[in-house]
C-alpha cells in the first residue's frame, strides 16, 4: 500500500482489471469491424507494419495495381470472389477485314469514309451485286473497296495499318489496400 497516494493493492488490481476489460473489448471490436478476410483501405497507412500496429492481427497487401469490382453471380467475368482479369492495354495491328465482327446490323451506326489523297476524284462503277468505289488520283484508278449496302447494313471494310495500343484504363484514384489474413 502507498498511503501517500491512497493507492492500495485493491485499487491497482481494479485498474489492471479495467485495462484488461478495455483491451478485450478493443480486440472484440477490432474483430467485429475487421474480421479475417476483411479489406482495409487507407490513404495514410502505407505499410503492412503500420496496419498491424493499428489493428493487430496479420495483414497483407491486397489488390496491388487493380481496381475492385463487386461479385455478380450472373456474369462469368465477375462470378466469384477474388477473381482477377482484364488488361491494362491491348496491342493490335488493324489489317484484314471486319467481316464477321460480332455486332448486329442495328448496332452499326451510320458513317462515312474518307480517302486521303491529293485531291482525288471519286468515281463509281457497277461491280456485280454491289457498287465499286474508288478514286482517280494522278490519272490512276485506286480501288477503295466493295460494299453491298451503306450505314446500318451489313458490309465489309478492309484495313491495313500499323500496330497500335488501346488503353483500357478507367478513371481511378490510388489507395493503400490490405487484407486481414489472421
Amino acid at each position: 500500500d502507498n498511503k501517500a497516494s491512497n493507492i492500495t493493492s485493491d485499487n491497482v488490481q481494479g485498474a489492471i482489471d479495467e485495462l484488461y476489460t478495455q483491451a478485450t473489448n478493443y480486440t472484440n471490436l477490432r474483430n467485429m469491424i475487421y474480421p479475417v478476410g476483411s479489406i482495409y483501405i487507407s490513404v495514410t497507412d502505407d505499410t503492412v507494419a503500420k496496419v498491424q500496429e493499428r489493428f493487430g492481427g496479420t495483414w497483407e497487401s491486397f489488390g496491388t495495381g487493380k481496381t475492385l469490382v463487386g461479385v455478380d453471380s450472373s456474369d462469368t467475368d465477375f462470378s466469384t470472389v477474388s477473381k482477377t482479369g482484364g488488361d491494362k492495354s491491348e496491342s493490335y495491328t488493324p489489317k484484314g477485314t471486319n467481316a464477321g465482327t460480332a455486332i448486329s446490323v442495328d448496332q452499326m451506326p451510320s458513317h462515312s469514309h474518307t480517302v486521303n489523297s491529293v485531291k482525288p476524284t471519286v468515281v463509281q462503277a457497277l461491280a456485280g451485286t454491289g457498287a465499286k468505289y474508288g478514286f482517280v488520283a494522278n490519272g490512276a484508278w485506286s480501288n477503295v473497296g466493295t460494299t453491298s449496302s451503306g450505314g446500318g447494313k451489313t458490309h465489309t471494310h478492309t484495313f491495313n495499318g500499323t500496330a497500335a495500343t488501346i488503353s483500357h484504363i478507367q478513371p481511378y484514384i490510388t489507395v493503400y489496400m490490405y487484407k486481414r489474413t489472421a
